[in-house]
């Protein structure tokens, strides 16, 4: 029996960040306020850092661009969504961490992969 590690990495990854994103919509009415600034902005930071890394993961080196694609938009989604909901609102600075999380997760796997790939040759 082969076990595929690598296709299950991508598969739990994937599977990891789904639900994470899930739980972001669902608990979104109740967690405004949890972090004050600044440090709303460290737990901004690393829950999208942690999106675009699963993505990363999940997608396959090769579809990076997908995965950072995909965070942004999730996080224009969280802020429109948040922008809605009755005592919430939506942070245009919220969004720039979001997005400044992915830009960097995105661009170290970028540059690991690319390190560990010259390695390897």
């Amino acid at each position: 029996m082969h076990i595929n590690l690598a296709g299950r990495s991508r598969l739990i990854s994937m599977i990891t960040a789904a639900l994470l994103i899930i739980s972001l919509f669902i608990s979104a009415p109740s967690t405004g306020g949890m972090l004050v600034p600044p440090w709303d902005k460290l737990g901004h930071f690393a829950f999208y850092g942690t999106i675009a890394f699963l993505l990363a993961v999940g997608l396959g080196h090769s579809r990076l661009f997908l995965a950072l694609l995909l965070t942004c938009s999730i996080g224009i989604a969280d802020e429109a969504y948040q922008a809605i909901l009755p005592g919430r609102q939506s942070d245009v600075m919220d969004l720039l961490t979001d997005v400044a999380a992915a830009m960097i997760v995105i661009l170290l796997v970028r540059l690991t992969t690319a390190s560990t790939r010259q390695k390897a040759s």
